[in-house]
């Protein structure tokens, strides 16, 4: 027959155990935290019930923790009326009979000291349309050892794949899980060395700073604490897993933001800022940058020395907040910095950079100077240090038949551009540059030279083949990438070189007056 406690015992009861199992249900560490090894869990299914039985020892106190839930297989609910727990010992004596608290999940609770080790028995009895039913589930109590045991929450680490170790002054330590690893790290900062998480696959120990990280992936890990992090040596492996799990792939800075930011409400604002924008930048660069490079290694650097280790044109921009043209990526004036006609019929178009409105300002500049008596046409890029490949490569369409090859940028893969242009220019053409005629300005001249579509008047151009790119990362910083290096049409690179003109002309006034001279010169003969 179940023993009943009725009214007043019964609220009592309930209140003491709620007392009592909370702060073995927690995760937060105490000044003398009992060891807490894994949870165990035993199934068991009648022709009317499913039960489940969980439970795990409260360090070497000889203190348990139990949980039982009972399930109508017919209906999936969950029962909730009184039922009696009891423990039979290794020498086959009931120790206690014991009316377990009900919880809001319909999980029935109870602790229990229980000192001997040993085989024990442990029982669920209730009464359910005037039928007796019981359960029985045996488990053992044994020893911990306790080098096994968390050293943040003490709980038994069983799970190699979702345990981390920590060297501390000499000293190494486990714990369970990322979380209780970056609490633990961070109260005993002064002493950390070093730690290791363990690849999901392989269950090799990694270094937790280069490795990459699934945070809340679809799965249980047994004998770990959720939310679940799973450790991977490369973002291959951590890939392959999320098709199966979902989660997040993180490296370790944004795992670590994560983690301490819902644990720590003393996480500071800067800490934060500083790991969002080191997260942004290394992202930035391991998918743009045109060079291959060790991501693993740049998450152990400042980001100062991130950028510093890069090439001379790669850098990180602090600009004011207000600065929106920048930050979006728009040009305050016209890249078409003057149009004219000078000596009666000659065009002259000087742009100044390549922007994202340098073909519309060309177009409507040749369209300007094309209806008069036109005997040719100067292009002006001195000082030009060039800009958007893309308009470079559509303005140079005005001159070079559909087909011909412009220009070759190798990145993350090799892309060739091709003319798509039917039209032909069909007037003398020079173009002016000068020692600071850089990249995409050097690629049209040197395109249009290439393909007989131009002369070259001037002096030798900076020497820059490669291609930059802003990527906005926050409010105020803005990351220029270097992201692909480009080859001419010729197959010729301009990286520390530049190209050379076909006339070598000093001064400015000269090289205008030069270029005059020789398209008189071209028209002259023409009519003769």
């Amino acid at each position: 027959m179940i023993y009943k406690i009725k009214g007043l015992k019964l609220l009592l009861l309930f209140f003491l155990n709620i007392l009592v199992l909370s702060s073995a249900y927690s995760h937060e560490p105490d000044g003398n935290a009992p060891i807490r090894p894994a949870v165990t869990n035993h199934l068991k299914e009648t022709e009317e019930y499913r039960t489940t039985l969980s439970y795990y020892p409260v360090g070497d106190t000889g203190i348990f923790d139990f949980t039982v839930r009972v399930e109508k297989i017919s209906s999936g609910s969950y029962y909730n009326q009184e039922l009696e727990f009891k423990i039979v010992d290794p020498q086959g004596i009931e120790r206690i009979s014991y009316i377990p608290f009900l919880d809001n999940e319909y999980n029935y609770r109870m602790r229990q000291v229980l000192k001997d080790k040993g085989q024990y028995v442990f029982i669920v009895q209730f009464i359910r349309e005037g039928r007796d039913h019981e359960i029985t589930f045996p488990f053992k109590v044994e020893e911990y050892n306790i080098e096994n045991m968390c050293a943040w929450c003490r709980m038994l680490v069983t799970n190699i794949k979702t345990a981390y170790f920590l060297t501390l002054n000499g000293d190494d330590k486990k714990s369970c899980c990322i979380h209780c690893a970056l609490n633990y790290i961070n109260k005993f900062n002064d002493k950390f060395i070093s730690m290791k998480s363990v690849d999901y696959y392989s269950e090799e120990k990694i270094d937790s700073q280069k490795a990459w990280y699934i945070n809340g992936p679809d799965i249980i890990l047994k004998d770990s604490m959720p939310p679940y992090v799973v450790a991977f040596s490369t973002i291959e492996s951590a890939r392959d897993f999320q098709k199966t799990y979902d989660g997040k792939i993180v490296d370790f800075n944004r795992l670590k933001y994560e983690v301490l930011r819902k644990e720590d409400p003393e996480f500071s604002p800067k800490e934060d800022e500083d790991i969002l924008l080191l997260e942004e930048l290394i992202l930035r660069i391991k998918e743009n940058y045109y060079k291959d490079i060790d991501v693993k290694e740049l998450i152990e650097l400042s980001i100062k020395n991130i950028t510093t280790s890069l090439d001379q044109y790669s850098s990180l921009k602090e600009i004011k907040p207000s600065s929106l043209d920048f930050i979006r990526g728009f040009e305050r004036d016209e890249t078409i910095s003057d149009t004219r006609i000078i000596n009666d019929n000659i065009g002259y178009i000087k742009i100044k950079h390549f922007g994202r409105r340098t073909k519309e300002g060309f177009k409507k500049a040749l369209t300007d100077i094309i209806d008069i008596d036109l005997r040719g046409l100067i292009i002006d890029l001195r000082d030009n240090p060039g800009g958007s490949l893309e308009e470079t490569i559509q303005v140079m369409e005005f001159f070079i038949p559909e087909g011909r090859l412009l220009a070759t940028v190798n990145s993350k893969g090799k892309t060739k551009y091709f003319s798509n242009n039917n039209e032909e220019f069909g007037y003398p053409l020079v173009i002016l540059i000068n020692n600071n005629t850089a990249s995409s300005a050097e690629i049209f001249a040197s395109t249009l030279r290439y393909h007989n579509k131009a002369t070259l008047v001037g002096t030798n151009s900076y020497g820059k083949g490669t291609i930059q790119k802003a990527f906005p990362l926050n409010y105020n910083h803005t990351l220029i990438l270097t992201i692909g290096e480009f080859d001419l049409a010729d197959g010729a690179t301009l990286q520390n070189s530049g190209i050379k003109p076909d006339y070598v002309i000093e001064g400015d006034e000269e090289q205008i007056t030069f270029a005059i001279e020789l398209i008189e010169k071209w028209k002259g003969n023409s009519n003769q």
